[in-house]
């Protein structure tokens, strides 16, 4: 990315106009009004468009007629956008400095997907990047937990640990910054899967077309709450949904038998942490849910291969542009 060159920012809201304004807020603070924003609404009662218009920057709010999905916002989003890097953010996260430039950055000369290190809002570490979702792998996670992992292993097993650049398999879809036309060539998403896995999913389809994906938790930092809009939509926020889609995207990648072994893993995985978690008096009511979901994660959608030439998004019913000089403009799409 060349010196002064913008980046632009695609955000999907759905009944979350809260968070969007925090993230907003913070974005007003930290990064300059050279940044596109492209808020995608996927048919939200919020009001999100009031929220987007409170960027100091250029950009664009698109409302779509009906829930698309996150994975088919992005992807409309990513087709509006100008910048020749492209940062897809949640929006219920946070920016505490100006590191996110940054990250565009290291994404558009290395040509690579690009992930920060992701806290909670407490300042612990989330898990935003992993190493192989089948194989050997998922086991060795089971087994060996970020604190007890030998460093060799680190990488391969819990890479959100490090502090140093890490080739990954997945990065989370909270945060990404990747080159436009890279993005474009990926999808990057799969529309087909309405809400989770489509991070997996993108991970395990870069790597088959030779595209790197890099955990820079040296380069920039991102705060992210989450559940925004899960909260609103499933009573588990969303745990079996997540464990049924992965399943879907490990299975069309790697076939049923591999599939099936990793999710046994996972399941393996959950059983220690809550078992452990009790042991030690400790809250593990967050892996019980998610245990569940992984419980109930059947039986396993089929998902078709995935097209050659990335299915055309979704378009937008109407366009508004944000801090157009004479003000703002609704555009018919």
């Amino acid at each position: 990315m060349s010196e002064g060159t913008k980046f632009s920012i695609v955000v999907v809201a759905y009944e979350c106009a809260g968070p969007l304004a925090t993230l907003i807020d913070s974005m007003n603070v930290h990064l300059g009004s050279d940044v596109e924003l492209i808020v995608v609404d996927n048919a939200s009662t919020d009001h999100p468009e009031r929220v987007a218009q409170t960027w100091k920057g250029p950009g664009a709010y698109l409302r779509l007629g009906s829930n698309h999905g996150f994975g088919a916002g992005v992807n409309t989003g990513v087709l509006a956008a100008t910048g020749e890097t492209i940062v897809i953010l949640n929006p219920d996260t946070k920016l505490i400095d100006g590191s996110l430039a940054q990250l565009a950055r290291v994404a558009s000369d290395e040509r690579t997907l690009a992930g920060p290190r992701v806290l909670h809002p407490d300042g612990t570490p989330q898990a935003s990047a992993s190493g192989s979702p089948v194989g050997i792998w998922p086991w060795l996670r089971a087994a060996l937990p970020a604190g007890a992992a030998p460093r060799a292993l680190v990488a391969r097993l819990h890479p959100s640990r490090l502090s140093a650049p890490t080739e990954v398999s997945w990065l989370t879809g909270s945060c990404i910054a990747a080159p436009r036309d890279v993005l474009r060539g990926l999808g990057p998403f799969d529309p087909s899967i309405h809400m989770y896995g489509e991070d997996l999913d993108l991970g395990i389809r870069a790597g088959q077309a030779g595209v790197r994906m890099v955990h820079r938790p040296d380069v920039c930092v991102v705060i992210h709450y989450g559940k925004a809009s899960s909260s609103g939509v499933y009573s588990d926020l969303g745990r079996a949904q997540a464990a049924l889609n992965g399943r879907s995207v490990l299975r069309r990648a790697y076939g049923p038998r591999r599939e099936w072994l990793a999710w046994m893993a996972e399941r393996t995985s959950l059983a220690i942490r809550v078992r452990t978690k009790s042991i030690l008096e400790r809250d593990s009511d967050w892996e019980r849910l998610v245990a569940a979901g992984l419980r109930d994660a059947r039986p396993v959608p089929v998902l078709r291969e995935f097209p050659v030439r990335p299915p055309e998004p979704p378009a937008p019913l109407a366009v508004t542009r944000l801090n157009q000089a004479g003000g703002q403009a609704n555009e018919p799409s």
